[in-house]
């Protein structure tokens, strides 16, 4: 494993990022939007799913509400791992930052999960609740990682 991330951190685009003064601060705001669409999507379609704005139709609301959450998942992770690479061994190490990682597979699994058990157009809300708090964690866990010493 620490040669895997010693060959991450070694290559160009990680080398180019620890040298720009601008990339890194860019791909970290790409980051930031990227959760912002995830997190305020799926905020949004979950509240709905606890009982918040019962007159809005939760099925016309799912749909551009998990587009955009998969979205930001993608921009986040194309982004995060840019942003892995350039500390890779330093952040695995790093407790908060296996946190993170714990909290999005369980966000992911979860909506996985969540659509499998979905009940004709209605969901459990118990998946809702799960996705407020793994989203919630994965993300003060995530801003966390800047000012953790391992």
């Amino acid at each position: 494993m620490d040669a895997l991330l010693a060959a991450l951190e070694a290559t160009a685009v990680a080398r180019f990022l620890k040298v720009s003064w601008w990339a890194y601060p860019l791909v970290n705001v790409v980051h930031v939007l990227g959760l912002a669409a995830l997190f305020g999507a799926i905020l949004v379609l979950d509240l709905r799913r606890l009982g918040a704005w019962g007159r809005i139709d939760e099925a016309a609301l799912a749909g551009p509400a998990v587009r955009v959450a998969a979205s930001g998942v993608a921009v986040a992770a194309v982004s995060g791992v840019l942003l892995f690479s350039v500390q890779a061994a330093q952040y695995a190490a790093m407790t908060v930052f296996q946190v993170k990682l714990a909290a999005v597979a369980v966000g992911l699994l979860n909506a996985g999960a969540a659509h499998l058990m979905e009940v004709g157009r209605r969901r459990p809300a118990v998946p809702a609740a799960v996705s407020v708090l793994a989203w919630t964690v994965a993300i003060v866990a995530g801003r966390l990682i800047g000012y953790w010493e391992s």
